[in-house]
């Protein structure tokens, strides 16, 4: 660090010495010190780097981590891009949950988000969306059940391409999470560079399953880790995933603690939508 800075070898030195009375018990020997002030002199002021090395997971590979901060002065001056929205106003790229109670609709409003965005229709009814590639995990569904949502949407199209778009894909089957899954969408992302929404329906069916024997670690973490892989896709990618979830059975003044699992989800995304009406209402 000192070398890092521009000092001295005899800067170095005095530095160290001081150190070396003040906090090793027993101090290291003069020849000691000086052998490590000399040795750290084949860096370059500004070439040695500051490494905190970090303790790996069992069986984990992990570079160490080389910081890296930037002043606020630096942050200042950067530019970066605008936004990319998959629905303007609604669904920013990034990591989205979309909830609600079980059988009220949020499968509908994402397909129907989807089939408007791969089509670059108008989503929700009145926000006009660009298009782009879509990926729709739907894990609890079926291709004929897929198709026949697709044909009830359908009949309100008179153009073919709106009411079946090419650049609309889905899945029914999708490797869990920890089992190749975040990888398959980082590939298929990477083969689809105007994607602008991926699906995840739902997140129980795409999270990591827990091994047999196991304990269970702090949900907070889990879940945090479970979103953060999703998150950091999404970045990368520039492109909104949403996921799915349910309400849990709980009682909560505030909606967002409905939200199936720890608050280590909703607090990783960076968009939250609630879908909610009254059961049997259409529309």
């Amino acid at each position: 660090s000192m070398r890092h800075r521009g000092m001295s070898e005899a800067g170095i030195f005095a530095a160290l010495l001081a150190e070396n009375e003040e906090r090793c018990r027993p101090p290291l020997e003069r020849t000691e010190v000086a052998g490590i002030a000399a040795s750290v002199m084949r860096y370059e002021p500004g070439a040695a780097t500051l490494i905190a090395p970090q303790k790996p997971k069992a069986g984990e590979k992990r570079e160490p981590y080389v910081p890296a901060p930037f002043t606020a002065q630096e942050l200042r001056g950067m530019d970066f891009p605008e936004p990319k929205w998959a629905v303007p106003g609604v669904l920013p790229a990034g990591l989205a949950i979309l909830a609600g109670r079980v059988k009220l609709g949020k499968s509908w409003m994402a397909l129907g988000m989807a089939r408007e965005i791969a089509a670059g229709g108008t989503a929700m009814e009145s926000i006009s969306v660009e298009d782009g590639d879509v990926l729709v995990l739907a894990l609890e569904d079926t291709k004929r059940r897929l198709q026949k949502r697709l044909r009830v949407l359908a009949r309100q199209e008179e153009e073919e391409r709106w009411a079946w778009p090419e650049r609309l894909h889905m899945e029914v089957r999708w490797p869990k999470q920890g089992e190749g899954g975040i990888e398959a969408l980082d590939a298929w992302l990477g083969a689809h560079p105007e994607a602008r929404m991926v699906v995840v329906d739902t997140l129980v069916r795409f999270k990591a399953r827990a091994e047999s024997g196991t304990r269970r670690g702090n949900a907070y973490e889990e879940d945090s880790a479970t979103m953060e892989e999703l998150h950091e896709l999404a970045s990368r990618h520039a492109v909104c995933i949403v996921v799915i979830t349910h309400y849990n059975k709980g009682l909560h003044e505030d909606w967002v603690n409905a939200i199936t699992g720890s608050t280590g989800g909703p607090g990783t995304a960076d968009t939250l939508l609630a879908l909610e009406r009254p059961r049997g209402l259409a529309g």
